[in-house]
């Protein structure tokens, strides 16, 4: 008897797509996992609150569906506008971050004509509990160590649909990495809301929790997701320098140059802190890469503050951007801020930036030229080239030489030839 099939899309950030896998692997007893796309007797959307675009992408998705199958919604909007979202035709049953653990249960809900909005359980599971095995979507697996975030920003959500930092600990964060290890990955990502406060609540650090990882046989790297520029120290970077697991790339939301704009997020740290961290990074790690988010559009933001920012990061020259146009989320205190930026004013200095991004990162890859960089093997693209990521997270195409025939999850040393497009071009050497 064939089982029911199940879907997936998910929305957002790298703690989202853990979360996914999380859930797959719950359900795949039960039910057979499907690709994004395919058809499903169930779909299930593990959606964002960033933005209002992220919002409405998941509308659009759950209208793409039609009368498909049974619709269930989770994540962060569903976490913290469930009312609104179940008002969406279509959708039969709303759950919480909260309820993840318990996706089995509610799928059985959906399927027997239950539906709804499930809420929030005031005593949510330890995060030691949420553990996975495989990471169906990549070469390299993702392992969320830490959820939740104090540091309340103005312009973002994200406490409320995630609550308050809290750690898986170090115990846990090994036995799960060593049985993706014994399942043939050979690098994880640690990822969290707010991966600097990993470790705060119980006596751990991010630095402690990296050298412990390096310990276990058959892992090759280890990358860090994005990380708030105060987690930046001298014995974190101790540990990329001396160990060669270490991945020497580094994404650090920047958000503005300027200084007031940062006090007005309450972001916690100056442009001159910020440079502070970047030149740490250089000075202890001159191979290193490094990335940044900015937003553009923050209530108040001048022409000339815009432009600081510009100038900032033409100094600080980071591999790549990821850009934000503000957005006005419900209950922040920036939503209630005056002089709110023209929709048009921050799509021109999105685009501005776009550019500049191009730019930069354009000149960061040159200085590749020459050299040879160790390559995660992902996948063969669509022009016929293998494709992976070098340890300072560039993208790398490998040229076809002496028909050396390769295969997805193996580190290849390639040396890098040109640059193209958006990526570099190399042979395995």
């Amino acid at each position: 008897m064939r089982r029911l099939r199940v879907a997936w899309r998910t929305l957002g950030c790298r703690v989202n797509q853990y979360d996914t896998e999380l859930m797959k692997a719950r359900l795949a007893g039960q039910f057979e996992v499907v690709s994004d796309g395919a058809e499903a007797e169930v779909y299930i959307l593990n959606t964002c609150t960033v933005t209002s675009r992220a919002e409405a992408k998941a509308r659009q998705y759950i209208h793409s569906l039609g009368r498909r199958g049974l619709v269930l919604v989770t994540g962060c909007w569903a976490t913290v506008a469930p009312e609104e979202v179940a008002k969406i035709p279509g959708v039969r049953l709303v759950f919480p971050n909260s309820g993840k653990l318990q996706v089995e249960k509610l799928v059985q809900t959906a399927l027997t004509g239950g539906g709804g909005i499930v809420r929030p359980s005031p005593d949510g599971a330890s995060l030691d509990e949420e553990r996975i095995a495989t990471d169906l979507a990549h070469t390299r697996a993702f392992v969320k160590v830490q959820d939740g975030c104090d540091r309340f920003c103005t312009f973002c959500r994200t406490v409320f649909a995630r609550g308050r930092s809290r750690s898986k600990s170090p115990q846990a964060v090994l036995a799960e990495v060593s049985r993706l290890v014994e399942n043939g990955f050979v690098e994880i990502v640690l990822t969290g809301i707010d991966l600097a406060s990993f470790g705060s609540e119980n006596g751990a650090s991010l630095a402690g929790l990296l050298w412990q990882l390096a310990e276990i046989p058959g892992l090759r790297r280890i990358r860090l997701s994005s990380l708030n520029p105060q987690g930046i120290s001298p014995e974190l970077l101790q540990f990329f320098r001396e160990c060669d697991k270490g991945c020497p790339y580094f994404h650090l939301p920047l958000q503005s140059g300027d200084d007031l704009i940062l006090r007005r997020m309450n972001r916690g740290y100056s442009v001159a802190e910020y440079r502070e961290k970047v030149d740490l990074i250089r000075e202890m790690l001159p191979q290193a890469t490094w990335g940044a988010d900015v937003m553009v559009g923050f209530p108040g933001e001048t022409e000339e503050q815009f432009l600081r920012t510009c100038r900032l990061l033409e100094e600080l020259a980071p591999l790549r951007l990821h850009i934000f146009r503000y957005s006005r989320r419900p209950g922040t205190a920036a939503a209630r801020f005056p002089e709110q930026v023209p929709e048009r004013i921050k799509l021109e200095r999105a685009a501005r930036l776009r550019r500049l991004g191009e730019e930069l990162s354009l000149r960061v890859k040159q200085r590749y030229i020459g050299q040879r960089l160790k390559v995660l093997v992902e996948e063969r693209g669509a022009d016929g080239l293998w494709r992976g990521w070098a340890e300072n997270y560039i993208e790398v195409g490998i040229l076809p030489r002496g028909g050396r025939e390769l295969e997805a999850g193996e580190i290849v040393p390639v040396r890098i030839r040109k640059v193209a497009a958006d990526r570099l071009l190399g042979e395995v050497t």
